[in-house]
């Protein structure tokens, strides 16, 4: 009997959790009690809108008892190729049409998905045998979202249902415009542990529409805001920054003296020239309107082939007035959590946690915590369900490391984020 073309016994498939699937928790398939050595594939989908999806298909063999468990077992082919039961979230792409899926099935099942469903999908010999939609969670409970625009912040704070921590984490993002990934983030925590807030600082709204001159008074008045909320107003702050948003949350922490602890990925330990398509010669931030000390860049060595980390590298190497840039982390005293890849391509936010951690350490801060990840490049921040694989493919930009090391880092660090901000 050939046991890739027919089979008599069903699968029996065991899914956790069973009714939502949860970004920053664990999560498993596994078949058990199936014919022996049996190739099968597994569908995953998770509709974005009526036109756009998420998209990966593997294909899998049961072992010698005829079982299955994704955490353990590869795939034979497919969108990624380790034993890692995440795999199938961070190597999904996107698609705006069906053609990329052979199994016309299929087609019925993503129809009839509402946004952000997920459906797994079990295919054998052609014809789908088992199938299972969820949930995605963390956009559920809209009712516990406010809208901010407290002064002119373009912001969002979610908060859980049971409130049990005294806690709020400020999530700002990095160099990309709008809200887009901090409140993704936000919407996680807060909607599961405690109260968040996102917020765009450049490229939405009023806001200035490019990573130049942007005063970092507008990152005080979230501090403003939490304190004038009758609902968060006595909670300690927690500012989570990746990339530039490090680069802020560092400053705004040194700036009002107000926050309980810091939370950074792939930070900065100096300040540099903004990013401008208008060519625009200036530093990333100002205070009282005048430009911070900033390191200057050569961002035209990009079109020779140079990798952006480079040319941090040598901006700083060359900065005449290098001690006017750094941040002057020397004046913190709250904790701080730092994650970096080691392989960072897009600066060096390595060497840059390892500075504030020196620096922080002769100045006996003894609250500082430097986590850096090997083969991992600039991406190391979220729950490890993030699609890796469409961002390294559709980067601009050298990334570093890979998609897999991504996800296994953002997976570590948000789990050591999360008991951190317990214990503030």
């Amino acid at each position: 009997m050939d046991l890739n073309t027919y089979t008599e016994i069903e699968p029996k498939v065991h899914v956790s959790p069973s009714s939502y699937i949860l970004a920053g928790q664990p999560f498993s398939i596994k078949i058990s009690k199936w014919e022996t050595n049996t190739r099968f594939k597994l569908h995953y989908i998770k509709k974005e809108d009526s036109d756009l999806l998420w998209y990966s298909v593997n294909e899998y063999k049961t072992n010698e008892a005829g079982d299955f468990n994704i955490k353990e077992d590869a795939p034979i082919s497919g969108t990624y190729k380790v034993a890692d039961e995440l795999g199938i979230f961070w190597s999904a792409e996107r698609h705006s049409t069906y053609d990329h899926i052979d199994l016309i099935e299929i087609y019925n099942i993503i129809d009839a998905l509402h946004r952000n469903d997920i459906a797994l999908i079990l295919e054998f010999n052609g014809k789908i045998i088992w199938k299972k939609t969820f949930d995605y969670k963390h956009i559920l409970n809209q009712e516990n979202k406010e809208i901010v625009r407290f002064d002119n912040l373009i912001a969002n704070l979610y908060f859980p249902d049971n409130r049990t921590m005294d806690k709020v984490v400020v999530f700002i993002g990095g160099t990309e415009a709008g809200i887009n990934y901090s409140d993704y983030l936000a919407r996680i925590i807060g909607l599961n542990i405690c109260p968040a807030i996102s917020t765009a600082y450049f490229g939405s709204h009023n806001l200035p529409k490019e990573l130049v001159n942007l005063p970092l008074e507008y990152f005080i008045k979230i501090i403003d805001y939490i304190k004038s909320n009758p609902k968060i107003k006595d909670h300690k702050i927690i500012m989570a920054g990746y990339s530039k948003g490090a680069e802020a949350s560092l400053l705004t922490a040194i700036a009002c003296n107000l926050i309980d602890a810091l939370v950074l990925w792939s930070p900065s330990s100096y300040v540099f020239q903004g990013i401008s398509i208008t060519n625009e010669n200036s530093s990333t931030w100002t205070w009282n309107k005048i430009p911070l000390n900033y390191i200057p860049l050569d961002y035209k060595k990009l079109s020779y082939g140079n990798t952006l980390r480079s040319i941090y590298e040598e901006g700083i190497a060359n900065c005449s007035n290098i001690k006017e840039c750094r941040i002057p982390v020397d004046e913190l005293n709250c904790p701080i959590l730092m994650f970096s890849g080691q392989d960072d391509l897009l600066w060096p936010s390595d060497h840059m946690a390892n500075q504030i951690e020196q620096i922080l350490t002769e100045n006996n801060q003894d609250k500082t915590y430097n986590i850096s990840f090997p083969k991992t490049g600039h991406l190391c921040c979220g729950t490890g369900y993030e699609e890796y694989e469409s961002y390294f493919k559709h980067s601009s930009l050298p990334l570093g490391g890979t998609p897999y090391s991504s996800s296994m880092a953002a997976r570590h660090s948000w789990e050591i984020f999360i008991n951190f901000i317990k214990t503030i």
